[in-house]
């Protein structure tokens, strides 16, 4: 009997050996696929790009604004919507992940607009929703899906987790080989012993 339950929790403990290993890069890396797919869905990355802000059925814009630019910043966030302006935030770029990043959620009512903005000399750093209220655009509470975006902005941002996924996408699959290659090893010592 007590040779079954050595047998039984061996072949759990040497199942959970192969497996949790790859399981762990596989959920990784589905992770860092479903960060791409949201921003791919709603990252502005151009000059000008449109959604309905206000609501009336037509299409307004949110643009970079390069004249006068705040203290510290190069250029303003703007959201226009019919002849009007709703929104004006300050917006920074230094590289092409080093900004302020912006997307545009079009599925939601109101329409949201999600900032990220965490260029270290900026304080505080800003994770900002904000959406129409009839009159302008206010901040907004964030939601599970604004949340979501934001982390997925913040994955391709050197100021916030890129460097992290730069590393486990370089070194994931040679540590995992590595992994099993000693796993393999061990498994024929302990076989030649028994």
């Amino acid at each position: 009997m007590k040779t079954a339950k050595n047998t039984v929790a061996f072949k759990i403990g040497l199942t959970l050996l192969i497996f949790v290993p790859a399981l762990v890069v596989l959920c990784f890396e589905y992770r860092i696929h479903r960060y791409h797919a949201l921003l791919e869905k709603y990252e502005c990355n151009r000059d000008v790009c449109g959604a309905d802000f206000n609501g009336d059925g037509v299409p307004g814009t949110l643009s970079i604004d390069r004249a006068s630019p705040a203290p510290n910043f190069d250029s303003w966030l703007v959201v226009t919507d019919s002849g009007k302006e709703l929104l004006r935030e300050p917006r920074r770029s230094i590289d092409n992940s080093l900004k302020t990043h912006a997307a545009i959620n079009s599925e939601s009512r109101p329409v949201r607009l999600i900032i990220y903005d965490h260029i270290f000399d900026h304080k505080p750093p800003r994770s900002a929703v904000f959406a129409y209220d009839g009159k302008v655009m206010v901040q907004q509470s964030l939601s599970e899906n604004d949340q979501e975006v934001l982390a997925a902005m913040g994955a391709v941002d050197e100021t916030g987790t890129y460097e992290r996924w730069v590393l486990f996408q370089l070194l994931a699959v040679p540590a995992l080989v590595c992994y099993y290659a000693l796993f393999i090893v061990a498994w024929r010592i302990l076989v030649k012993r028994s």
